[in-house]
Parts: C-alpha cells; sequence; structure tokens
C-alpha cells in the first residue's frame, strides 16, 4: 500500500514495500528484441518492436532493458526495483517512460524485460560533440528565432530549451522523491519524433533505481575517486552524502556541458584539487562557446543557474521548482511545451 511508504525518505530507498503495478505486465510474445544499442547500470539495452500498444494491430519501436539468468541476484533485485519505480510513476514528457515489463520468466529462467519508449537521437552527450560545428554555426548565424524548416532542429536556443526540459523532468523526479544520483548529458536521451516541429525533447533516462541506491557500498566514502565524482554536489565530495538537492549540483554540471557542447567538467583536474577549490567557493565558469550568442543573454543564464546550483551548503540550495520558474521566463510560448 502506498500509503505506509515515508515521505520523509528517498522513494529509491523503500523499494521492498513499493507495490509493481502489474497491469504494466505485458507476455513475451507481445514484443520482439532486436539489436543491441547500448548497457545500462544493471542489464543490455536493445533496439524492439512492441504490438497491440494502444491499439490492436500496432507495431511501436521500443527501447528493452533485458537481464538473463546470467545475472546475478544483486542485479535481478535491482532490476525489479526499477521496474517497481518506473511503474509507480505517471508519464512524463521529460523522462524515458515504462511502457510496460516482462517479469514473469525471471522465477523461471532468471530472465525479464523492461519497455521504455525509444528516444532516437541517442544521448544529450554524443548529440553535442557529433553535432557541435552545427551548434557553433547557429550560435554564429544567430537567427533571432528558431527556424521555419522543420529539419533544423539545431538553432541558437535548443540549449535553452533542452535545459528546460531537463528541469521539468528531474522536478517531477524531485516531486516523487526520487534521488537520480548520477544525472549527468550522458544520461538524457533526446527524442525529436514528435508533434512539435524544429523541438528536439530531452528525456531522463537511468532513474528507475538510482546506483545511490541500489549499490552503497560502490559510493563509499573511500572509493569517490572511482565513481563520476566531477557530476556529484559538493556534500557527497566532501561528506559521502546524498541529500535531496544533491541531484541540482548535478544538473547545474550537466548546463556546463550543454554550454560547452559536451566538453569534460573540470578538464583532467584532480580530484583533490578540485574538492579544495570548490571549498572556497569556485564553480564551473561558462563556458566560451556561447560568447558568440547575442540574440539572448546565455553568459547571463549560465550565471544566475550557476549560483542556483552550485551552493554549497544543501539546504541553501535552490529547487528544480525555482529553475523551472526562472527559465519559464526566458522562453517563448511556443518553447514551453
Amino acid at each position: 500500500d502506498e500509503e505506509i511508504l515515508s515521505p520523509k525518505l528517498f522513494m529509491n530507498e523503500q523499494i521492498n514495500i513499493l507495490p509493481y503495478k502489474r497491469h504494466l505486465e505485458i507476455c513475451k510474445t507481445d514484443f520482439k528484441v532486436g539489436r543491441i544499442l547500448g548497457k545500462g547500470s544493471f542489464g543490455v539495452i536493445h533496439e524492439g518492436e512492441v504490438y497491440n500498444l494502444g491499439c490492436t494491430g500496432s507495431k511501436t519501436t521500443v527501447a528493452i532493458k533485458s537481464i538473463n539468468g546470467q545475472a546475478t541476484l544483486d542485479m535481478a533485485t535491482f532490476f525489479l526495483g526499477e521496474i517497481k519505480i518506473m511503474s509507480n510513476l505517471e508519464l512524463h514528457c521529460n523522462l524515458v517512460n515504462m511502457l510496460g515489463s516482462c517479469t514473469s520468466n525471471l522465477k523461471v529462467d532468471g530472465n525479464a524485460w523492461l519497455v521504455m519508449e525509444y528516444c532516437n537521437e541517442k544521448d544529450l552527450l554524443q548529440f553535442l560533440i557529433k553535432n557541435g560545428n552545427q551548434f557553433k554555426k547557429a550560435f554564429k548565424t544567430d537567427k533571432r528565432d528558431a527556424p521555419n524548416d522543420a529539419t533544423e532542429m539545431i538553432h541558437v536556443r535548443s540549449i535553452l530549451t533542452i535545459a528546460f526540459d531537463i528541469a521539468k523532468g528531474m522536478d517531477y523526479l524531485a516531486s516523487k522523491r526520487i534521488m537520480h544520483g548520477d544525472l549527468a548529458a550522458r544520461n538524457i536521451l533526446l527524442s525529436s519524433n514528435n508533434a512539435c516541429k524544429n523541438r528536439l525533447h530531452a528525456k531522463i533516462a537511468d532513474f528507475g533505481l538510482s546506483k545511490v541506491m541500489a549499490n552503497k557500498s560502490y559510493y563509499r566514502k573511500q572509493t569517490r575517486n572511482y565513481v563520476p565524482w566531477k557530476w556529484m554536489a559538493f556534500e557527497f565530495l566532501d561528506d559521502g552524502i546524498f541529500k535531496m538537492k544533491s541531484d541540482v549540483w548535478s544538473f547545474g554540471v550537466v548546463i556546463w556541458e550543454l554550454f560547452s557542447l559536451g566538453n569534460e567538467p573540470y578538464n583532467h583536474e584532480e580530484y583533490q584539487d578540485v574538492l579544495e577549490k570548490l571549498n572556497n567557493g569556485y564553480y564551473l565558469q561558462c563556458p566560451d562557446e556561447v560568447d558568440r550568442i547575442q540574440s539572448w543573454p546565455a553568459k547571463e543564464i549560465y550565471n544566475n543557474l550557476a549560483k542556483m546550483c552550485f551552493v554549497k551548503k544543501e539546504f541553501d540550495r535552490y529547487s528544480f521548482s525555482d529553475i523551472i520558474r526562472y527559465l519559464a521566463l526566458k522562453l517563448s510560448n511556443n518553447e514551453l511545451i
């Protein structure tokens, strides 16, 4: 019963008492697993097709995460936890949504599948790196408005609308007390298969069972050098602790990745050196890549977001709701989708 969930704890910490929404269970015959797209936290991601989703006779391209009989008991437990969390969320345009799952064979042969939305433009980090020159050309050309050409997805305001999408997705997760714990451009997927012309939609991925809760030993203080520490909040780097607004700090790093067009934060600096600088008030400065933008105040917006996110004391850090309100003021009605 959801009523017994504690509002003081992350949902990720209450997997054992979280109900699984069984109406999302589908038969193995209702989907087909195709080529491998990549590897996730606890399984392999495939492209696939699901049949009769929404209407009889339909075929929908999907992403399918799977584990097989070779998986350890811990992996199976984590995977089921991810499915349980995702099954308890409403559909949200800025999340990679769960469409169904097949767990009925798990006890028989150790196989299970999670069926999710397919995002045709892959992850944000790869997209920024691959299309860096096109972004720079858009910044240099600097048209004041989004283009009329429906094929031109990359324009001078793309990074602003992507930032807004990410904030909306994270605000929804925060409202459900779900800690992501690994928010980074590599874990944001992009889709252009939508009704909005010239509009890439950013969707948060890999949130169903954050590594923070799934494998705490991985995040113990003594192993901090082996985790993606460059995206971690100050409180984690300092004390090995995650708090509700730790993801907000990580969002600030994602904004830096976005504005730098996919560069690596802190370059090649070492953990201890960065921690000392952060402790003295340093934070990631606005990337030079956006200097050419004239039609909207990119540097001002970055600096304001940085001041909201890179706050040492988690209690004084702004929330995702605050960030959404700020970004909404910078967007047109057409962009507020």
